[in-house]
């Protein structure tokens, strides 16, 4: 996928799907087929992650999403997810 680097260690990666943008932050360590990305936010889509309103200064909504071939930890703020942790199973 293509990335933009972040000064901390994290890539950022925005990603269209569905009609929708989506940000999506990893560590630099975390790859991430786009087979595996776009599973995550439909698996994300069908637990209505999306629609949770947050305020400001809030945290994002804790996510353990399993997927065929890995596990991800996500912290999801509105469009925006963060992958904690990929394990594969």
């Amino acid at each position: 996928m293509p990335s933009n680097k972040d000064t901390d260690g994290f890539e950022i990666y925005p990603i269209i799907h569905r009609e929708k943008l989506y940000k999506i932050i990893a560590p630099d360590a975390i790859d991430m087929t786009f087979v595996e990305v776009r599973a995550m936010l439909d698996w994300l889509e069908g637990r209505h992650a999306f629609s949770v309103e947050l305020e400001e200064g809030e945290p994002g909504t804790l996510f353990t999403c399993d997927l065929p071939g890995a596990t991800l930890e996500l912290d999801v703020r509105g469009l925006e997810i963060i992958v904690l942790r990929r394990t594969e199973t």
